[in-house]
């Protein structure tokens, strides 16, 4: 039995998830406690808390530490030393940080414990999609401490390809691919699709090219009547970004063909793929968006940008379209191809979903994740 320690962002109710890393966290967690192989304690920041706390969920033991606001300048010295004390109290045999920035990352590395990470994001390329400059010069102590976390990391778990080309010049351990779990709720029979849906599950930010997909949509109202979307994500992250996104629907009439879900729960996001013909995920940045997973799971055909690791997770012509980034004529085609083509798009959709249960099964995720663990602690 490995007493593991998880460090990241995790879920503490049933709505909405924040993120995709907070989705991975939650699937990961469950599925190793249901291996009977670890005694999971799941440690997790935040700013909503003001002392330690402890709660029981089933057979996992989820460990809040309070997040402090401001710390950036400082490194987020006062975060790192309240992880590394829940770490303590733990006393794990193996530490598992989500890198979902750097503070889980570089709590988990001085806990002077076997410790493995995942890199979830590449944080100097997404710094580049800022639209407020104090943000931008927020992401550039960001992106160094990136590069101080990363060059000390021992062993790495990667979630994509893509996590092994960019850092190539800072990894220095031992690096192990295992891709992102989708929970098994994603493969549950999806049956038709209402004719003409598009489902964009995303933020409504600069970096997830929603304006390039409404400019895509204005094209294909030209031809299909029925073409319409859905854009199931967080809103108000970037208001003058969101507020440009909606004039321009009312500026061309779009009103009645975009409806913004805000964010869903996991139970309501089934059903949002359930009901999407195609799934459209036209980012400017992205690693490896487990609502990319979570769309072959459910059968549905996926069309994005070549960005990131998409294009390690979609095969271009057989389980999607991979496209060429901000470039509406080609998004636009694609689109209206396989919402023309529901045979077509049918046959990308199951050939996406036996990928999906080759690759990202939770089960299977799990059982490549703990030889991950067994190869650490073997290391020492």
């Amino acid at each position: 039995m490995i007493r593991l320690a998880m460090l990241g962002p995790y879920p503490l109710d049933d709505g909405p998830l924040t993120g995709g890393v907070e989705a991975v966290m939650a699937v990961l967690a469950e599925a190793l406690a249901r291996t009977g192989e670890v005694e999971l304690h799941v440690v997790t920041a935040r700013s909503d808390v003001e002392r330690p706390t402890v709660r029981e969920e089933a057979s996992i033991t989820v460990h809040i530490v309070p997040r402090h606001r401001r710390s950036r300048l400082a490194l987020y010295r006062r975060d790192v030393m309240a992880l590394r004390r829940a770490i303590g109290r733990i006393r794990p045999d193996l530490v598992h940080a989500h890198g979902a920035g750097m503070v889980y990352v570089d709590a988990a590395e001085g806990a002077r414990r076997p410790a493995v990470i995942t890199l979830h994001g590449v944080i100097f390329r997404e710094a580049d999609f800022m639209s407020n400059w104090r943000h931008w010069l927020r992401w550039q102590m960001d992106i160094l401490y990136e590069r101080y976390c990363v060059r000390r990391a021992r062993h790495v778990i990667a979630i994509s390809p893509y996590i092994q080309r960019e850092y190539h010049d800072l990894l220095r351990g031992q690096v192990y691919p295992v891709e992102n779990p989708v929970h098994d709720r994603f493969f549950a029979e999806a049956g038709e699709p209402e004719p003409g849906l598009i489902l964009c599950p995303a933020r409504i930010i600069p970096r997830k090219g929603i304006l390039t997909l409404l400019s895509a949509l204005r094209g294909l109202a030209e031809t299909l009547p029925e073409a319409r979307l859905e854009i199931a994500g967080q809103t108000g992250v970037d208001p003058a970004y969101e507020r440009r996104c909606r004039e321009y629907i009312a500026q061309f009439g779009l009103e009645a063909r975009v409806r913004f879900l805000g964010p869903l729960s996991p139970e309501e996001m089934v059903k949002a793929y359930a009901r999407a013909a195609v799934v459209a995920l036209p980012s400017l940045q992205e690693t490896a968006p487990v609502v990319i997973a979570e769309a072959m799971a459910m059968g549905r055909p996926v069309v994005a940008s070549n960005v990131g690791g998409v294009a390690d997770m979609i095969e271009d012509g057989r389980t999607g379209r991979v496209v060429m980034r901000a470039f509406v004529p080609e998004l636009a085609n694609a689109l209206f191809t396989l919402l023309r083509d529901p045979e077509q798009a049918r046959r990308m959709g199951e050939a996406g979903r036996a990928e999906a249960e080759r690759r990202f099964r939770a089960d299977r995720v799990a059982a490549q994740t703990l030889e991950v663990y067994r190869r650490v602690m073997e290391a020492g």
